[in-house]
């Protein structure tokens, strides 16, 4: 899916980076740039803590559409001792995604039209994933994933332990918090100086540009901000991925190298 999807992604926006008093990089960019059609369904608010407790990454789910709007059905799958069998059959519009867009629409990509959904991942066997399925966390099912380019019927996985599987993703700083500021960190520890990162022109830390993670130590995350593709990803200081009661606080979205 990545490869189709690029050319119905925004290019970005100018990354400005200031320099602290302490001599290093102070924030970015503080939103992330959002496929063109992307909407967020779900209010942070409506997140169970349980939710953000176990989310262990994002999965998108693409379905094609009939001419007649009618949507494909993928396969769900049970587990059976060790293994995961096929069990049935959902139908995704009952279900609540975190987000969606739609694709196909864009005349430089001749893609079949379908609808992208963005689920919460909370357990990951081999090829499978378990998604929750509405904001309580309490239904779920599990899904295989499909190999890349498979579009559409395809299953991808945004892994937060796995570098390789966010290489082109953007960072949302915000969406969970809602406050607009968060902390940016100069090491990857809790006790490390940090100076703030802003959602808000002309406030401190605020910069305008994309965010996008380069990689992770424990519970942080480092990131650069890119004014684009081919702009290079200098380090800009470090942000938690969990908060102290270990609830999410970044929220992934597929960025113009996907």
């Amino acid at each position: 899916m990545r490869r189709e999807l690029s050319a119905t992604l925004l290019a970005g926006l100018l990354a400005i980076i200031s320099v602290g008093a302490a001599g290093w990089p102070v924030a970015a960019a503080a939103q992330a740039v959002k496929p063109v059609d992307e909407t967020l369904l779900v209010p942070a608010k409506e997140l169970s803590d349980y939710l953000l407790q176990n989310m262990i990454g994002i999965a998108a789910v693409s379905v094609g559409l009939g001419a007649d709007e009618q949507e494909e059905t993928p396969t769900i799958y049970t587990l059976d001792g060790d293994r995961l069998i096929p069990s049935g059959k959902i139908f995704l519009r009952g279900t609540r995604p975190i987000s969606t867009y739609r694709v196909g629409t864009s005349p430089i990509v001749n893609l079949s039209r379908a609808v992208v959904r963005r689920y919460p991942a909370l357990e990951h066997r081999g090829s499978y994933v378990r998604v929750a399925l509405d904001p309580s966390g309490q239904r779920s099912e599990w899904l295989r994933l499909t190999p890349e380019g498979a579009f559409p019927g395809s299953v991808d996985f945004v892994d937060f332990g796995d570098a390789s599987s966010f290489r082109c993703y953007q960072l949302d700083l915000f969406y969970f918090n809602g406050s607009g500021e968060r902390k940016l960190f100069e090491r990857p520890e809790k006790n490390a100086p940090s100076r703030p990162i802003s959602s808000t022109p002309g406030k401190p830390g605020y910069v305008a540009g994309d965010i996008v993670p380069l990689q992770r130590k424990g519970n942080f995350f480092e990131i650069a901000a890119v004014a684009g593709m081919n702009d290079p990803k200098t380090p800009i200081g470090w942000v938690e991925l969990k908060d102290p009661s270990g609830k999410l606080t970044i929220w992934f979205t597929p960025g113009p190298d996907c």
